[in-house]
């Protein structure tokens, strides 16, 4: 993969904005939207977003970490709501903790008890 694909899979995968990504791995918020136009990073700063990604930690009750193919496939759904896909799946939980829907949304039984 290239880093713009590793960068968009990463923003995807750990719900962060493309601009929250290139300001906190570069001071550079426009990072991700240069080189979608062409940009060429140097080899220091591929090193650091590469460096940052890979020390990157939020604490798990802030964050739904998605497979990127999944948060690929809610992007759309969480454009049309004008939220990111983090904020999308976060609210999808909410709804169905509060609705008292886990069950009936996973379909694996009858719950315990």
């Amino acid at each position: 993969m290239t880093l713009l694909a590793d960068c968009i899979d990463f923003c995807a995968t750990h719900a962060l904005s493309e601009s929250a990504f290139g300001r906190s791995s570069v001071n550079d918020p426009a990072l991700l939207s240069k080189m979608r136009r062409g940009r060429q990073v140097r080899a220091v700063t591929e090193e650091r977003v590469r460096n940052f990604m890979a020390a990157y930690c939020r604490p798990v009750s802030q964050v739904i970490a998605l497979p990127p193919d999944l948060a690929r496939e809610m992007l759309p759904h969480a454009a049309r709501r004008s939220m990111t896909v983090g904020q999308l799946a976060l609210r999808i939980v909410d709804m169905c903790v509060d609705s008292d829907l886990i069950d009936a949304v996973m379909d694996d039984g009858p719950p315990a008890g």
